[in-house]
């Protein structure tokens, strides 16, 4: 514990995020709870995570939201990713990974974060939306990984010429504003739960408190 302590500390007088510490504390966790179940060490050691002030979810109003699918530069493929991201609270790899049934994106628990089965309504046009994102990857000269870390990185820089230089905006933003939309829509913080495939309510309950501003 005094070891896991003083290299907390160290990442911390590096002037590393709690965010990124807090990572590599759960990849320790993860590997000191695997040399447990093998009687490599007698117990798992208490690891406590670099405290943090709870942040309000990064919604993308629709200003900003519409000035990039503007954008003359932004081609469709990456429009219509976006706009998809927007309208179902996804996370990146759930549209190509889950199986479509009609309407219906269904999503194994061995896909998903929380290793929970989701299952989807899509509308007719987030069906068409999906379509024509599985057929553009299908014609990528690359991986499913490298295909979504182009998204990552296209949106960013969309968002830094929309937004300026240190735009806050990233990606999963657009799962953030689903959710906060999903919220005032329904006023169901369960359903948003189901919706997002989230493992507790309590992880859902974030996007109960945004900005009014």
């Amino acid at each position: 514990t005094i070891i896991i302590d003083t290299y907390k500390n160290v990442c911390i007088d590096k002037g590393m995020t709690p965010d990124g510490i807090n990572i590599n504390l759960r990849s320790l966790k993860t590997f000191l709870r695997w040399c447990y179940r093998r009687d490599f060490i007698s117990k798992v050691p208490h690891i406590d995570m670099v405290s943090k002030p709870k942040s309000m979810p990064l919604y993308i109003p629709n200003r900003i939201f519409g000035d990039l699918i503007r954008l003359e530069w932004l081609g469709d493929c990456y429009k219509t990713a976006f706009s998809f991201y927007r309208a179902t609270g996804c996370r990146r790899s759930e549209p190509f990974l889950g199986e479509l049934h009609g309407n219906w994106l269904l999503i194994s628990g061995d896909e998903t974060k929380q290793r929970m089965d989701k299952e989807l309504s899509l509308s007719h046009t987030n069906l068409e939306r999906l379509i024509d994102m599985r057929a553009f990857l299908e014609s990528y000269d690359g991986t499913l990984e490298s295909w979504i870390g182009n998204l990552s990185k296209t949106f960013l820089k969309a968002m830094r010429e929309i937004d300026g230089e240190k735009t806050k905006y990233h990606l999963h933003c657009l799962r953030h504003t689903f959710a906060v939309k999903r919220y005032l829509q329904t006023r169901d913080i369960y359903r948003v739960k189901q919706e997002l495939g989230h493992a507790s309510v309590v992880t859902t309950e974030i996007y109960a408190k945004f900005s009014l501003r």
